[in-house]
């Protein structure tokens, strides 16, 4: 709680956001009631001091509280789409030596994480996935935008689509085959 508390100071965030699954549920609003209220608590903090009283100014405005993210039941589909999309048209990426992150997305399936005595490594896919979510929420990223860019993308640049000669190819591969 107090890293939390140390980033959201450093960075201030637009959004401030925790897992509330499972036996999280309610995390965040403890966190809101008496940890973000000392901490980001505005003037004298008395027994009348809401939540309201509280925030932080973030370069997009004033942030009050920390939001809750549950990752089952009908929002984990939403948040696994919102990673895919973000993913597949790369807008979001991570450091080639964080190889646990590439395993879990590659190995997770949504039909075998099932209840909360589900086996599968799925920390960091939900991780991301929320945060995915939330960053489509902010910044109004939408399917059709991310289509339509990545049509235009494609148009300007057919030389980079089409498949090299023989010759070619050869020319780039060590062992000579094409």
């Amino acid at each position: 709680m107090a890293e939390l508390f140390r980033q959201m100071k450093l960075f201030t965030p637009i959004f401030a956001g925790i897992d509330s699954t499972g036996t999280q549920k309610n995390m965040n609003t403890l966190l809101n009631e008496y940890a973000f209220q000392q901490e980001f608590g505005n003037g004298n903090l008395g027994d009348d001091l809401s939540i309201m009283d509280a925030s932080y100014s973030s370069p997009l405005g004033i942030v009050r509280g920390i939001h809750g993210m549950d990752f089952s039941g009908s929002k984990k589909a939403t948040y696994l789409l919102s990673l895919r999309l973000l993913l597949e048209n790369k807008m979001m990426s991570w450091p080639k030596e964080i190889t646990g992150l590439r395993s879990q997305l590659t190995n997770y399936d949504p039909e075998k994480d099932v209840g909360i005595r589900s086996k599968i490594p799925q920390d960091l896919v939900a991780t991301k996935a929320m945060a995915a979510f939330a960053m489509r929420m902010w910044f109004h990223v939408s399917p059709e935008d991310l289509f339509s860019e990545t049509v235009a993308m494609d148009n300007q640049a057919p030389e980079k689509a089409r498949r090299l000669s023989r010759q070619a190819r050869s020319k780039r591969n060590p062992a000579g085959r094409g």
